[in-house]
């Protein structure tokens, strides 16, 4: 942490989620919604320069629940 808040502009503060009152545990299942969410609504939802993807894509599969299906009910 200390060397990312060295290479920070001044006038930028690292801070952990802790301090908005989401705890570093859920870190991962927030990231998954943020996921989803970009992908529900059709929003490129991966990095290209991170993973080394050709271009930006929307990820994932939305499935409705079985009741939400066409036909049903």
């Amino acid at each position: 942490m200390r060397r990312l808040a060295e290479r920070l502009p001044s006038g930028l503060r690292l801070a952990l989620s802790d301090e908005f009152g989401i705890p570093a545990q859920y870190k991962e299942a927030v990231k998954f919604a943020a996921l989803a969410l970009a992908a529900q609504f059709q929003l490129a939802n991966n990095i290209p320069a991170a993973s080394g993807a050709s271009r930006f894509a929307i990820l994932g599969k939305l499935v409705a629940a079985p009741r939400l299906a066409r036909g049903i009910g």
